[in-house]
Parts: C-alpha cells; sequence; structure tokens
C-alpha cells in the first residue's frame, strides 16, 4: 500500500521560483492541503508515495526545494528524458537483467528516453532540496527527483508511455512504474522499508563508485563480475521483521 499523489490544478503564486511558505497564505485548492499532508505522513511512518506531476512539484516543495514556471513549453508538448547517473531514478528505469549487471558489473550507461509531459511548472534545477535529481529534459528543465527508493516524483506521466506497442515489452517509463509498485507491495508493519531503502541505496552507491573508473587506452572500464544480485530481495530479506 501506498500513496499515489497525482497531477492537478494549483495556485501557485506565478512564475517566479517559490518555496512551499506559498502555502501559508491565499486560499488554495483542497488538494494542495491533502497533498502536503500526505507526503508528511507518507515521511513521518515510511509509506510508499509516488508523486507524478504536481504531486512531484509537491514533494520538491515538502523536501525544502523550489518551483517556477518552466522557461520553455512542457504542456501536451513531448520530450527526451536524459537520466542522472547511478542515481535512484537509473536503477528504477532499468529492467531485471540491467539492474543486475548493475550492482555486479557496474553496468551504468547513458541513458535517455521519450517522456509525456504536461505542466507549466517544475522543480528549479540545482535547488531541489533534499532530494535526490533523477533527470533533466534537454533544456535543463527538473523532470524527475527522489527521495527514497520508495518515495518519488515523476514530473512527468509514465503512465501514458509504459508500454512499448514496437517492442511488445515495458519501455523505460514501464520500468519507472513496476519498479517502484514494488515497494507499494511490502506491508510495512512486517519489513522495514527504511532499512530496505537504505541498504538499495548504498548497494547502489557502492557499484556506481566501481564503475566510476579512469578509462584504459581501449576506452573501456574492467568490469567487476560477480554473482548476479536482486538487490531488492537481499533487503526486503534482511529487512523483514521477525514476529
Amino acid at each position: 500500500d501506498g500513496f499515489i499523489n497525482p497531477g492537478a490544478g494549483d495556485t501557485f503564486p506565478g512564475p517566479e521560483a517559490f518555496d512551499i511558505s506559498y502555502m501559508n497564505s491565499g486560499d488554495h485548492r483542497d488538494h494542495e492541503y491533502a497533498y502536503q499532508y500526505i507526503i508528511n505522513f507518507a515521511k513521518e511512518h515510511s509509506v510508499p508515495y509516488l508523486g507524478l506531476c504536481n504531486g512531484a512539484q509537491h514533494l520538491i516543495l515538502n523536501n525544502g526545494g523550489l518551483v517556477a514556471k518552466a522557461a520553455t513549453p512542457h504542456n501536451r508538448v513531448p520530450h527526451t528524458l536524459k537520466v542522472e547517473l547511478g542515481t535512484i531514478v537509473q536503477f528504477l528505469a532499468m529492467n531485471e537483467q540491467e539492474q543486475e549487471l548493475a550492482i555486479t558489473n557496474g553496468y551504468f550507461p547513458e541513458m535517455e528516453f521519450l517522456i509525456n509531459t504536461q505542466h507549466n511548472y517544475a522543480g528549479v534545477k540545482g535547488k531541489i532540496g533534499s532530494l535526490e535529481l533523477g533527470g533533466l529534459t534537454d533544456e535543463g528543465v527538473v523532470e524527475a527527483v527522489a527521495h527514497k527508493f520508495y518515495q518519488v516524483g515523476f514530473q512527468f506521466h509514465p503512465e501514458n508511455m509504459y508500454y512499448n506497442m514496437e517492442d511488445k515489452a515495458f519501455g523505460r517509463n514501464g520500468n519507472l512504474l513496476k519498479n517502484t509498485f514494488k515497494f507499494f507491495t511490502l506491508d510495512s508493519k512486517k519489513i522495514d522499508l527504511d532499512q530496505v531503502d537504505e541498504y538499495m541505496y548504498r548497494e547502489l552507491q557502492e557499484a556506481f563508485a566501481k564503475a566510476k573508473c579512469t578509462p584504459d587506452e581501449k576506452n573501456t572500464c574492467p568490469a567487476h563480475e560477480g554473482l548476479a544480485r536482486d538487490i531488492f530481495a537481499e533487503a526486503v530479506a534482511i529487512a523483514t521483521i521477525e514476529a
């Protein structure tokens, strides 16, 4: 179980950058108050959270970041997401085989894919508070952020492009949803989600640190090979709370 804050209207104060204090004055729509209450509850009780579009903006505001009107049109205009390497968002965008290669072989390739954007506002680049940046468009607009593995925000709409009709399989958008929803299936009464997140993030960062080597004369980095690993399953096993 968890919370999904989807896209919705807003009463943002204007095109200039603003923070969470905009909620302290004026009349706002009911869902704006609800979004902040839900995020606070999810953080306090370690509950999965997925913010889409306006839900991602509120996650940024809640974590001390700034939101402003995007400098270029992003409302119903397709864009390419450039993923930040070695991040939570990149790992979530990978399929199972790629995730295994990332952890065992330091596989963190350049990653770009088409996204469906339907927004006018977005987080301000370099000012997203305590969140980890997951990806930007070509114009530098913030499109993906993460607080934890189980609390993420996508400014775009992966639900509109989750299936690749040509390949008859999940694409990057589909991977994001599939892997995010794995955390929604966990019973927080039996599994410590913070421990799951801490274990996975540590393993991800260690694997990425090894991958960031100095290329040799062939412009390749030696792989650090090992047994295929599923760090999600490992983390769940470690974080299971005994009755």
